[in-house]
């Protein structure tokens, strides 16, 4: 593989491999980019494609209308259906429990008009606006009047040009109702310590509907079985703003204006995590990993965001025999891999970025 650096760093900069086990590690490395290439192709299609069509409503002028499965939502004439994620949000505006709401949702047609009975109760009795942003019929977000909308076409297409000016090749892409995540790694493999091949890259991930931040991230990839984690935090910047007035103009020219300087920011943070220093600080990091021990009791300690059977599935990783798709040994780069490997087999594409987060949090513990 070739690299067109256009960075102040050199590829002779970097701690690139070259033992016996880099040069099998590329052949692998390159059949990995051939397969992330179609991912990443449906991810960046799929954003381009999804423009929210978006509206500031006051609560006094919305009615909650219980259905045969659920609820849904009506203002200025138009019924609407409730995406989970605009669901939780909007349960969230209220005094109710989301389990309970849940409950409510699921039981017979009496506790379904409760709920819409109680939503619009509260939802008439206060000043509150919303920003509703509603794809193809379907509420998927119901957020503040402060949110700050980016363009996230935009901002793909910058990150895109970046890459190439770095000779960065696009991984891997997911993409969700309510995320994305586009990652591109560095043309070259790593060797922390010995047999063990890594690649580096970045992450750039994003929600225009209130389900995270945005974040350009470093991420760590052990090219043996694919096991990715997400490492340092370059950029994050919430989608808070001023308060939108009822007569925002919702065009993408709009969208682009206000995500002008989070694409210059984005710009400089990816040359910044990509330089050499950084990169190869990564491999001294991986390395302690390797060398901490540590035991499953302890370990247990730094899984809290795991749910208990991915807590069970993480333990029989971690403590099984298994030495391909995870390290040897009882270590915290092995604790670390074992939460990967979680995340490698989740059909979940969410869930999936969540816990590749963890598995790069766990490395410095």
């Amino acid at each position: 593989m070739t690299s067109n650096w256009r960075m102040g760093d050199t590829a002779s900069d970097y701690d690139v491999a070259n033992s016996k086990a880099a040069d099998w590690a590329r052949d692998k490395f390159e059949k990995q980019i051939e397969r992330g290439r179609e991912s990443a192709s449906r991810t960046i299609n799929q954003i381009v494609n999804m423009v929210p069509q978006d509206a500031i409503v006051a609560g006094r002028a919305t009615a909650f209308i219980p259905t045969d499965d659920g609820i849904k939502i009506e203002w200025q004439g138009e019924t609407h259906g409730i995406h989970r994620n605009a669901f939780k949000q909007m349960i969230g505006k209220t005094a109710m429990n989301t389990k309970f709401a849940d409950q409510l949702v699921a039981g017979a047609d009496w506790e379904r008009e409760l709920l819409a009975h109680n939503m619009n109760e509260i939802y008439h009795r206060n000043d509150r606006r919303h920003f509703m942003r509603n794809v193809d019929g379907e509420v998927r977000a119901c957020l503040s009047d402060r949110y700050s909308p980016y363009d996230s076409a935009s901002i793909v297409d910058a990150v895109l040009g970046e890459f190439q000016g770095l000779g960065v090749v696009p991984l891997q892409g997911t993409a969700t109702d309510t995320r994305w995540s586009l990652k591109g790694v560095l043309p070259m493999v790593f060797e922390p310590f010995a047999d063990e091949i890594m690649t580096y890259g970045l992450d750039i991930q994003n929600s225009d509907f209130g389900n995270g931040a945005f974040h350009v991230r470093l991420f760590a990839n052990r090219v043996m079985c694919t096991n990715l984690m997400t490492t340092d935090d370059g950029l994050r910047k919430v989608h808070l703003g001023g308060k939108l007035s009822d007569d925002f103009t919702f065009s993408r020219e709009t969208y682009e204006l206000n995500s002008k300087a989070l694409i210059s920011a984005t710009r400089d943070t990816v040359k910044g995590l990509l330089g050499a220093g950084k990169v190869n600080e990564m491999n001294a990091v991986i390395e302690k990993a390797h060398d901490t021990d540590i035991s499953w009791s302890a370990a247990k300690k730094h899984l809290a965001k795991l749910t208990k059977t991915e807590l069970k599935s993480a333990e029989e990783a971690f403590e099984g025999a298994d030495v391909q798709n995870l390290p040897p040994g009882k270590s915290a780069w092995r604790l670390s891999n074992a939460v990967s490997w979680l995340a490698v087999n989740t059909d979940d594409g969410d869930r999936k970025l969540d816990l590749e987060r963890v598995a790069g949090e766990l490395i410095n513990v």
